[in-house]
């Protein structure tokens, strides 16, 4: 993870009226009075920096507020304050507020380098996952979709529940932190999910390289579409060409959190699996008017026994076109 240092010095004088703004900036950054954009070269979105800014009996700062920037913390020193921040967008701006013989607003603007794409998937290198994370997220992936066969969350649309909305949903509240507002929110009781599975949500650690809606670049808009761009929703077709690739048609390949996706030609539609790793959970769909359909669980070896063959997720199935796995984790 890189982190740099950025230092800012604001004072402000009242004297005859004249505030005066002097900024010193490590990595070639420009602050100038007529608060010209402040050019990083050596900064990305998803890197971390740090600023500090005055903290004296006349010379402080009430307020800080950013815009494609995320605070990540804050440490008060005999003089200052540091923020930590991470990039989210590559143009960005730091609006501090200065309290002192008259309050005072300070913006500035700040310009970084665009991102990478060195795999050329088509996703920023800044939002695909290490191998830490990616294990992270697959847990938390796995127990967010099951838990909407108990109860189905209140954040989860209604209009998006089927079995592209679930994928949708999950990856989504993967990606978040799991903290307590989180767990209740959510109508989790961690005690009887622990007894029902086995699983103590409270051991599980989130994602440590960034956190829904403050994902690098994207932000919000987490999946790629036929158009190119990145949006916040994408159907079941969507999600296996642009947001997954495939991994196999042997269910020992797979891992927890892989899709398996059909496909029926006639008429042309996709429909989208969740792997557990010891069964598969998904939404049925809409069944009629008045039946919207519901998530299902299974076992893996009651589901190949019970199901017809169209619905199977084995070679022979003309239909079954493979486990996929999203392309933001380490294979």
């Amino acid at each position: 993870m890189k982190i740099y240092s950025i230092v800012i010095l604001f004072y402000l004088f009242a004297v005859c009226g004249i505030t005066i703004l002097y900024a010193i900036a490590s990595m070639n950054a420009s602050f100038v009075q007529n608060y010209d954009p402040a050019i990083t070269e050596e900064l990305s979105p998803g890197d971390h920096f740090e600023v500090d800014l005055p903290n004296k009996q006349f010379e402080s700062v009430s307020a800080l507020t950013t815009d494609g920037l995320r605070i990540i913390s804050k440490e008060f020193h005999d003089e200052k304050v540091t923020y930590k921040m991470q990039i989210i967008k590559q143009e960005a701006t730091l609006k501090a507020v200065y309290s002192g013989f008259k309050e005072k607003v300070k913006e500035i603007e700040l310009h970084f380098q665009g991102w990478d794409d060195v795999n050329n998937n088509g996703f920023p290198d800044v939002v695909e996952l290490d191998e830490i994370d990616s294990e992270r997220f697959r847990i938390w992936f796995v127990n967010i979709a099951v838990l909407q066969a108990v109860n189905n969350s209140e954040y989860w649309s209604k209009n998006e529940r089927d079995c592209s909305g679930l994928i949708r949903f999950a990856y989504k509240e993967s990606l978040k932190k799991h903290d307590e507002y989180w767990i209740t929110s959510h109508g989790v009781n961690q005690e009887e999910w622990k007894e029902l599975t086995g699983v103590d949500l409270s051991k599980i650690k989130d994602i440590n390289s960034f956190n829904y809606p403050f994902v690098p670049v994207i932000e919000t808009n987490l999946f790629l579409t036929e158009t190119g761009k990145f949006s916040a929703y994408a159907d079941a077709y969507n999600l296996l060409r642009h947001n997954t690739v495939f991994v196999s048609k042997k269910v020992d390949e797979a891992k927890p959190g892989d899709i398996l996706f059909f496909h029926f030609p006639d008429p042309s539609t996709f429909h989208s699996m969740i792997f557990t790793g010891n069964g598969l959970v998904y939404h049925t769909g809409p069944v009629s008017e008045d039946n919207e359909g519901k998530v299902k669980l299974w076992l893996f070896d009651d589901y190949v026994r019970l199901m017809p063959i169209q619905w199977l997720p084995v070679k022979e199935n003309p239909f079954f076109l493979g486990f996929y796995r999203f392309k933001i984790l380490n294979n």
